[in-house]
């Protein structure tokens, strides 16, 4: 009996460190991997902060006309379009979301 349980001890722990050894450690990223993430994220954050910036523009013109549409206002989507061209594709759709609210 106690043979036994020793012999279970050892397959439990060895099958620990086996199967943490395995599954415990996962690659690192390549450098250019990690340079095309940071570039995403460069972009997508560029583009959020000139979405922004035209939403508020678009606010203040809004407000200075009353709400009604002007010429500026095709100018502020025609930006907003281009803002939207420069993101990654998987941001894309939320971009279209947020700008037709």
């Amino acid at each position: 009996m106690n043979k036994f349980l020793k012999l279970t001890y050892a397959i439990i722990i060895g099958t620990m460190f086996l199967s943490g050894g395995i599954i415990g450690c996962s690659p690192k990223i390549s450098e250019e991997e990690s340079t095309k993430l940071q570039e995403a994220k460069e972009a997508a954050v560029s583009a959020e902060k000139k979405l922004s910036d035209l939403r508020m523009e678009r606010k203040s013109l809004e407000a200075q006309n009353g709400g009604s549409e002007n010429s500026d206002m095709g100018n502020v989507e025609e930006q907003a379009t281009e803002a939207q061209e420069q993101l990654p594709e998987e941001e894309q759709e939320e971009f279209e979301e947020d700008l037709n609210e």
